[in-house]
């Protein structure tokens, strides 16, 4: 009896620290899974640990290379590090195992565009889109690639489509706002950036291209028409047009003016032929006098055409202190060649203001712009209104500026600074009268 108790409980002794042991070995033989790896990316990511994230990915891949999702993984990790070039080899990757792997398809299109690479982008979307019709993810990446593209209607088109299909997807939302805005439907733009920022209000493109839309309107809608603005724009009504006048009163009203008119009108015919005659300018002091009337500008403002509501908005408010502007379209004369007109403006100028963003970075109309610039001297001044990087080109042209940041709302406080800046440097070399030297 005492020796099997005994035996009985050697063995129960031994099957608990038989237990114990593979207790403590199963993490660490899930550990050494790729499956594990794949998850913890995953959970990284979420967690917005993205340089972790990308290191479980490749722990995954180093385990096992041939699971499409590790790729993926990894693909997405490098795309929210910045590292495109490397996260659309990552997203080929998984394609080359699994060609009709949606997600890897999905993120090569967000890849590409972020590169540039526009029509490769849309046609990983179309793949994409052809996998799965009804992804609302697949249809906001081909709008971002239209609107690129400059096909902003298809644009709109398509981002149209991912709303209805998840309405409550913010970036919908603000990229239909981008193509109405580029096809002039300004309040539409207006309304659709503020039901982006109803579903995430800490979205910067919504929050920087409201700002954008709502300063333009501001500078060139009339008071009645500001009245038709979404509430959230929080602009105050027009005021309440007055009372017509009577048409009793209207006639003699009339019949005075035009009395005390024609009364004034024949006072300045009078005065007019009572003076000496005024001598006529020879031919060259005349000459001498045009390049004086045409030196026209304080400041010309260069921009990518996306960008126009931006230089438009700085126009308005370097004039209303007096600085003259040149800006295109509304300073070329009908019937001008357009470059030649262009080069005049900038010859004509002592500032350049350079509106910088994703656009006027990859314009070589701009770069032409900035290459003219440099050889007539001009001070030039960036104003940098989206996070990028100047290319090459552009940070050879501008490589140590005068850099006006204006990527955080409002536009306006930026616009402010943007003034007292070009002040400060008109002031600095206003040109000496002969009495001063």
């Amino acid at each position: 009896m005492t020796f099997r108790y005994r035996g009985r409980n050697f063995r129960a002794a031994h099957f608990i620290v038989l237990f114990l042991v593979v207790f403590a070995l199963v993490p660490h033989v899930f550990a050494e899974s790729a499956t594990y790896w794949i998850q913890a990316s995953k959970s990284l990511g979420n967690a917005g640990r993205w340089n972790e994230s990308l290191d479980a990915a490749e722990k995954a891949i180093a385990i096992d290379p041939g699971i499409k999702t590790a790729w993926t993984g990894k693909a997405t990790a490098l795309k929210n590090l910045n590292r495109y070039q490397e996260s659309h080899d990552a997203a080929q990757k998984a394609i080359s195992l699994d060609p009709d792997f949606i997600n890897a398809w999905l993120i090569d299109c967000s890849a590409l565009n972020s590169l540039g690479k526009y029509q490769d982008a849309l046609a990983a979307s179309e793949k994409a889109l052809s996998l799965d019709p009804n992804n609302y993810v697949g249809w906001d990446n081909k709008a971002v690639s239209l609107y690129h593209l400059n096909r902003y209607q298809e644009s709109l088109d398509a981002s149209e489509k991912s709303i209805e299909l998840n309405s409550a997807y913010a970036k919908s939302w603000a990229n239909k706002g981008n193509a109405l805005q580029n096809l002039g439907r300004y309040k539409e733009a207006l309304a659709a950036y503020d039901k982006s920022l109803s579903l995430d209000p800490n979205f910067e493109p919504a929050i920087n291209s409201r700002q954008i839309i709502l300063s333009y309107l501001l500078q060139n809608s009339t008071p009645t028409s500001i009245t038709s603005l979404p509430v959230a724009t929080s602009i105050p009504p027009a005021p309440t047009p007055p009372s017509p006048i009577p048409l009793s009163y209207l006639l003699p009203l009339v019949i005075v003016i035009l009395i005390i008119t024609a009364g004034g009108g024949l006072y300045a015919f009078v005065k007019y032929k009572q003076k000496r005659p005024v001598p006529i300018p020879s031919p060259q002091a005349t000459a001498s006098a045009v390049p004086f009337a045409q030196s026209h500008h304080d400041v010309f403002i260069s921009f990518a055409q996306v960008d126009k509501p931006v230089a438009d908005a700085a126009c308005a408010k370097l004039e209303s202190r007096n600085i003259r502007c040149w800006i295109a379209p509304r300073d070329v004369s009908p019937g001008k060649n357009f470059p030649e007109a262009i080069v005049e403006g900038i010859a004509g100028s002592r500032i350049m203001v350079l509106i910088f963003s994703s656009h006027s970075n990859k314009s070589q109309h701009v770069i032409r712009e900035l290459t003219t610039a440099l050889k007539k001297e001009l001070i030039i001044i960036p104003f940098r209104i989206e996070n990028v990087e100047p290319t090459k080109s552009m940070e050879y042209l501008i490589g140590i500026p005068h850099w006006l940041d204006a990527i955080n709302p409002p536009l306006e406080r930026h616009l402010e600074v943007l003034v007292s800046t070009i002040e400060k440097f008109l002031s600095d070399n206003t040109p000496e009268t002969s009495d001063e030297k």
